[in-house]
């Protein structure tokens, strides 16, 4: 008779356990047997953890409840599908590809652009692996004939056309803007990927009213069409432009405004593009 071991080895059992499952197509909705026509279908995407690296507790918890709610459909009899995947993470993962070449002596600039996305790929296949061996360790029941990366020709390709869709629907639009520049990666990023930090007293935005002066003469012209010298005044529209900034000085020191144009952003008449607002503080 063997003898029981004294404590629980769990490389003995689930490994092979999970083989199994896995081997067998248990995870994959065609499979399923027992189909509740009653109950509807139940589809999820594991959020993609980054291949920066490795998982970690946040993602074990995810997993654990995803998995179980995964579960508790497929014993329900609905057709259920949980779809695993990796996300590419951009410049995390580029700055993470840096910090190894440093390590080994290398740079970034020092090569060519091929040989660098290649030291990228490599790590993503790398950290993707590692990934995926912990997730099998955790036991989760996702169909990996169905593992997808956010930088694939499918996942690419149905962005893209998401975002051409977006775009002729007038949902999203393209315009130049202020962004994040990391002087180190050469290149903008998020702000979910900026620390902020606020050093001396708190700022403050100032509003300002600009009246405009348009461009109708109120006055007598002379004998050949054109105005009359000292004798008539630009008429002033009275609806004002409002630009904003930190530093009230700045509007009334270089003069700037007296000497600019308006265009027409949201929320400006269109018939006062083109007038220039008065300075108030120089009275031009």
């Amino acid at each position: 008779m063997t003898e029981l071991s004294k404590t629980y080895d769990p490389k003995a059992v689930e490994r092979r356990i999970y083989e199994w499952w896995e081997k067998s197509g248990y995870f994959k909705p065609e499979n399923q047997r027992h189909l509740d026509p009653n109950e509807p279908q139940f589809v999820i995407t594991i959020p993609p953890p980054n291949v920066t690296g490795t998982l970690h507790m946040g993602h074990a918890l995810t997993s654990a409840i995803e998995d179980l709610m995964t579960r508790y459909h497929r014993m329900k009899g609905a057709r259920t599908l949980w779809v695993p995947g990796t996300d590419h993470a951009g410049i995390a993962t580029q700055a993470v590809v840096e910090r190894k070449l440093e390590r080994e002596g290398r740079r970034r600039r020092d090569m060519t652009r091929d040989a660098f996305l290649a030291e990228v790929w490599a790590w993503k296949e790398h950290s993707q692996r590692i990934i995926n061996g912990q997730q099998r360790a955790l036991g989760i029941s996702v169909d990996w004939d169905r593992e997808a990366f956010t930088m694939d020709e499918a996942r690419t390709l149905a962005v893209r056309k998401a975002f051409k869709h977006l775009y002729d629907k007038g949902l999203i639009y393209r315009d130049t803007r202020m962004v994040n520049w990391d002087p180190v990666q050469l290149t903008g990023v998020s702000d979910l990927e900026v620390e902020t930090e606020e050093e001396g007293e708190p700022g403050f935005l100032y509003h300002v009213r600009y009246p405009l002066q348009t461009n109708r003469w109120e006055g007598p012209l002379h004998p050949l069409g054109q105005r009359a010298l000292g004798r008539g005044r630009h008429r002033v529209d009275h609806r004002c432009h409002h630009p904003a900034g930190d530093h009230p000085g700045r509007h009334g020191s270089d003069g700037a405004p007296g000497g600019r144009a308006l265009h027409a952003p949201r929320g400006l008449p269109r018939d006062l593009a083109g007038h220039r607002p008065r300075n108030p503080h120089h009275q031009r």
